[in-house]
């Protein structure tokens, strides 16, 4: 019986091991994942800033402002410090 009882302690601290690695490398994901994110956010506005300082006057301003409005719209979306989704990288279960 004792026997028993330390093999289910060992599973146990096994599985909360494993469960803890885990864990780490969900967090590690997350936090690659939004610094690719913010990068390529931050491309988009270096972009639209290209495009307005260079803007040809053959293009309808309208136009221009429509993309412009829709590109940081995405870059926005994009960007985890904007949406708030940075503090979910340490907002799990330990």
């Amino acid at each position: 019986m004792r026997q028993a009882e330390i093999k289910r302690k060992l599973e146990a601290e096994t599985a909360d091991r494993e469960r803890l690695i885990k864990l780490e490398a969900d967090r590690l994901k997350r936090l690659t994942d939004n610094s690719e994110n913010y990068q390529r956010a931050q491309t988009i506005r270096a972009l639209v800033s290209t495009v307005i300082a260079i803007q040809a006057e053959s293009i309808n301003p309208d136009r221009i402002t429509r993309w412009q409005e829709w590109a940081l719209m995405q870059a926005d979306k994009l960007d985890p410090i904007a949406t708030g989704r940075i503090w979910d990288d340490i907002n799990d279960n330990t």
